[in-house]
């Protein structure tokens, strides 16, 4: 730990604190860091606190083969990532894009970018929100960047079609 110096073996045991003798009743056995789940999928690091449930490739494996041509773990930062603090329930935020009823309200960008056809599919484990991006180039250069960039899905009837896709 940079921050007070201790000191972790990694498989999670504590070996070492500084000042020791300062903290006599410290049981260094029962101080060691928490094991969790984690798993690497496509570039992406996902981490489970608690609990069991299937590995991240099994609850992906329905979309692997869709998710593929995105090359996600080739990706890199184009510019710095912006944040804004709020003070929302992450739980809620996560089910909004579980949403399509608002995008026609509250998001005239995707509406443009898609028109009717953003769909939701709910599985167990993973919402999809997909859409099929419409076939003619967007005044807005951030949209004609996506119609741009998104990788052609091959399984589609037509060659050039390209698909958002967004899972929860």
């Amino acid at each position: 730990c940079p921050y007070h110096a201790w000191t972790y073996e990694t498989d999670g045991r504590l070996t070492g604190v500084p000042m020791r003798r300062d903290y006599p009743a410290l049981d260094l056995a029962e101080n060691g860091l928490a094991r969790v789940d984690l798993e690497i999928w496509r570039g992406f690091v996902f981490v489970r606190l608690e609990g069991d449930g299937p590995s991240i490739a099994e609850m992906m494996a329905l979309y692997d083969a869709q998710i593929a041509p995105y090359r996600f773990e080739e990706m890199q930062t184009l510019s710095p990532v912006r944040l804004r603090d709020r003070a929302v329930n992450w739980k809620n935020v996560g089910d909004n894009y579980s949403d399509n009823l608002h995008i026609p309200v509250a998001h005239d960008g995707l509406t443009r970018l898609f028109g009717k056809s953003y769909a939701i599919e709910a599985e167990p484990w993973v919402d999809k929100m997909s859409g099929r991006l419409v076939d003619r180039p967007s005044d807005n250069p951030w949209e004609r960047f996506y119609q741009t960039h998104l990788p052609p899905v091959p399984h589609l009837p037509e060659a050039n079609q390209r698909l958002w896709l967004y899972f929860k």
